[in-house]
């Protein structure tokens, strides 16, 4: 499934799938806002199609499908054949909340690389289905690793923005883009990051770019090649906190809940002593916003 890496290529360890903009939980401080997304799944078509041109110029070390949940997705098989069929050649990662994994086929294991469960206090699968889930990945030569997830960073603004020395900083120290890189690919379009893809387009309406428009053309590689090396920080990150939001006890809310009930500014939700220790030199301590392992009852 993997093809050595080019050095006429841009490199990348990530690129992402969203799979679909919903879940099946409403996790607050959604880094993906999933709870109050439109209803949508991606095409595989289009997905083959955009990953396919894309291959030409840029290459990763893994394609990660996600969400909200990716496997709502009523095409999941054919979303991952797609990924495996544009010649990418990346491993395919899917990251789910694992509530939906009994309901697969050994088609999906024989198809996938890694798979990632994030788990949460008291909304997680019972002990047995992830046992069976396990077993299954390493029938199947799948990685297999879970996370339990207690706490979150605050991501996405819904109140006022930061101001520009502050998006800055952020911009400079964000995992997401630094040490993460979760490039997103979504309707032709390439953005650094899902949240200034959600940001940008589906909550603010602001300005085309935050993406590099996906085509034939012969400039592709050097259009992208300058958006991801480019240091000024996107418009939407004036509404993000990147991953120095401030730390909150996880918590899954009412279907019904109104999200933008309690808005505040960005300003306010950001970690102030924690960016200062990053730009200080500081080793990234632990976040404590997860934990390894896997357990029936977190």
């Amino acid at each position: 499934m993997n093809t050595p890496y080019s050095a006429k290529k841009i490199h990348s360890k990530s690129c992402e799938i969203n799979a679909s903009h919903q879940c099946n939980l409403n996790c607050r401080g959604c880094s993906h806002a999933a709870p109050i997304m439109k209803k949508k799944f991606c095409d595989p078509e289009v997905v083959f199609k955009d990953l396919s041109l894309l291959s030409k110029v840029y290459e990763c070390e893994y394609v990660t499908i996600l969400g909200g949940e990716p496997l709502l997705h009523p095409e999941v098989l054919s979303l991952i054949d797609a990924v495996q069929s544009s010649g990418l050649g990346c491993k395919i990662r899917v990251t789910t909340n694992g509530l939906l994994l009994n309901r697969v086929t050994d088609q999906f294991w024989e198809n996938i690389d890694q798979i990632y469960i994030s788990l949460y206090p008291g909304h997680q699968p019972s002990k047995k289905n992830l046992e069976k889930a396990k077993t299954l990945a390493t029938l199947h030569k799948v990685d297999f690793s879970c996370s339990v997830y207690n706490y979150f960073r605050e991501t996405i603004s819904f109140g006022s923005k930061l101001s520009d020395r502050n998006a800055a900083r952020v911009y400079k120290e964000c995992e997401v883009r630094n040490i993460w890189q979760c490039h997103t690919v979504e309707d032709g379009r390439f953005y650094k990051c899902p949240q200034s893809m959600f940001i940008s387009r589906d909550i603010y309406s602001l300005s085309s770019n935050h993406s590099v428009l996906i085509n034939n053309s012969n400039d592709l590689q050097k259009r992208l090649s300058e958006f991801l090396i480019s240091e000024k920080p996107l418009e939407a990150c004036s509404h993000c906190l990147g991953s120095v939001g401030k730390l909150f006890r996880w918590e899954n809310k009412p279907q019904k809940f109104n999200w933008r009930e309690k808005i505040r500014s960005a300003t306010e939700m950001l970690d102030f002593e924690y960016l200062s220790y990053l730009e200080s030199g500081g080793e990234k301590p632990d976040s404590r916003c997860r934990s390894k392992g896997y357990a029936g009852d977190v």
